[in-house]
């Protein structure tokens, strides 16, 4: 059997957004990483996930004692220009994630109502549309 259309429009959707994602900050980084418009667009792109990343990163962080450069000593990190496209892109991946699994419990909802009307209705002692007799 094939598969149905609409789930065929949902992989590439799912493929197309982490991917758009990607280039944009890729091309962001490209340019230098400017203070612009574009990260904060990239940032209300992705935020749910987003902010669930920094979350994570934070909590990560806070594990293992990262702790930032000693205050007035200007010790720090290298500028990399390319670590917003490796954050926005993860993000985007946990939005499709996220999707995919309220899109999962959705259906299974579905099938569950579907079931127990089917149920309710054999109980009740009335058959479904589908085995009804044409008079």
């Amino acid at each position: 059997m094939g598969m149905p259309r609409t789930r065929t429009a949902a992989r590439t959707a799912a493929l197309f957004y982490p991917g758009s994602v990607a280039v944009a900050g890729l091309v962001h980084g490209l340019r230098g990483a400017p203070d612009d418009a574009t990260i904060v667009v990239l940032q209300c792109l992705t935020l749910p996930g987003h902010l669930v990343v920094l979350l994570l990163l934070l909590a990560g962080a806070a594990v293992l004692g990262a702790a930032g450069p000693a205050a007035g000593t200007g010790a720090g990190m290298a500028p990399a220009p390319f670590d917003p496209m490796l954050l926005h892109t993860a993000a985007a991946l946990v939005n499709v994630l996220v999707l995919r699994g309220l899109c999962a419990f959705a259906r299974r909802v579905r099938a569950e109502l579907r079931e127990t009307r089917e149920w309710r209705a054999a109980r009740a002692g009335r058959v479904p549309r589908e085995g009804r007799r044409q008079a």
